[in-house]
Parts: structure tokens; C-alpha cells; sequence
């Protein structure tokens, strides 16, 4: 008997929410914003890939030759449908490196720090990259 008045209760909690939207647990849901920015002591020859991970499989990958930093790429809702996680990764591209710099790796959903890391680079052609999952809802 206390089990079906507490689901009687719950049910007209839920009823009453009935303006909720939650359209975001639907097929089609997108994120709203995305920004990845690369951070680096100096100018340095980079290589810069942005990537959207859905299901194991590549969604989005973009890469793109840098020489002026910061570096700052932006992508909006419906780019990027139903992507679980996303890549930021940083690869140094100079002729050689005379002394260690410092990168600062961002990644951000509706101008919010998703996750942040700092890495010393100091060998030629090091590589390094961080991840991040997002909320995905249903803005168009």
C-alpha cells in the first residue's frame, strides 16, 4: 500500500513538471557549442585536431596547420549531432626546438571549462591531446 501512494505521489510530481523539457533524451538531441582553444608560450609550428567521438566511430575530425597561437576553434549545435565526447590534440611541428614552451590545452561548452591541461613540450614532433564527454541536449 505505501508503495502505490509514494508512485502516486511521484506520478503527479512528474505531471505537474509537465512544461519540463525533455526533449534532449530524444533522437536528433545536438550540443549548442563547442570551443577548443590551444594555448602556447611563443609561436611554434603545430598541427591541431579537433575530434567529435559518436558510438566508437568518428563523427567530426578536423586538423589544421597553426603558426600564431592562441589558437581558437568554435563549432555550433547542428554540426555536431548526438557526439558523446570529444579530442583536442596538440602536435609540434618545428624544424627543432631550441628550449621547452609550455601548452595549455582547453576545451569548453557554452563557455564553460569542460576540462584543462598543461603539457611541456620539448622534443620535435611530440604529441599531446585531452578528451572530454559533454551534455548533449536539443538545441536547433
Amino acid at each position: 500500500m505505501k508503495k502505490n501512494i509514494l508512485l502516486f505521489f511521484f506520478s503527479c510530481a512528474l505531471l505537474a513538471c509537465s512544461d519540463t523539457n525533455l526533449s534532449f533524451l530524444t533522437d536528433g538531441a545536438s550540443i549548442t557549442n563547442v570551443k577548443f582553444v590551444v594555448k602556447a608560450g611563443g609561436n611554434h609550428v603545430a598541427k591541431i585536431s579537433t575530434v567529435f567521438v559518436e558510438s566508437g566511430y568518428f563523427k567530426l575530425d578536423d586538423t589544421f596547420d597553426v603558426n600564431t597561437f592562441p589558437f581558437k576553434k568554435e563549432y555550433n549545435g547542428r554540426g555536431v549531432r548526438n557526439a558523446a565526447s570529444t579530442l583536442l590534440k596538440y602536435e609540434d611541428k618545428s624544424s627543432k626546438i631550441t628550449s621547452s614552451y609550455s601548452v595549455i590545452l582547453q576545451i569548453f561548452q557554452d563557455n564553460m571549462l569542460l576540462k584543462e591541461e598543461e603539457f611541456l613540450i620539448s622534443t620535435v614532433n611530440k604529441q599531446v591531446s585531452i578528451s572530454a564527454g559533454f551534455v548533449v541536449s536539443n538545441a536547433i
